[in-house]
């Protein structure tokens, strides 16, 4: 698909696979996979392919607004890197980045300051995290 990651946003076929995931619940309510909640809901690539119609369903997760302007917060400030293509893998890290980042104890949130050194020792156990994946996948 040619033009901007908002014009897809916008396209039918996002559209399309944005129900699917929403839709999938076998009569349960959706939650956020991260903290629970119930409200806001998004859906959160995994990872960006070139060609945005390829997206799979595996790539995508759903997310409250919350834990995912967080994800995406984390990664803008290099603290979530992903070394592995596996989509598992990069949600195992994004849950927990974002569990502490924001403090999410169960499904409780409390305020938590994102601190130059609460990130950086967030960045350290993540790429220790990451180091273990590639040793038992290699």
């Amino acid at each position: 698909m040619k033009g901007t990651y908002q014009q897809y946003l916008q396209s039918k076929d996002w559209q399309r696979k944005r129900r699917a995931k929403l839709g999938r619940s076998n009569g349960t309510k959706r939650r956020c996979g991260i903290c629970g909640s119930t409200e806001q809901l998004d859906i959160h690539h995994l990872s960006y392919r070139k060609d945005l119609t390829k997206v799979k369903q595996c790539d995508l997760r759903i997310l409250c607004r919350t834990c995912h302007n967080c994800a995406h917060d984390l990664m803008k400030a290099g603290v979530l890197k992903f070394s592995s293509p596996d989509h598992n893998h990069r949600f195992t890290l994004t849950k927990m980045a974002v569990k502490k980042a924001l403090s999410i104890d169960g499904n409780q949130f409390r305020e938590r300051a994102r601190e130059p050194e609460v990130l950086k020792a967030l960045q350290h156990e993540l790429g220790a995290m990451d180091a273990r994946f590639r040793m038992l996948t290699d």
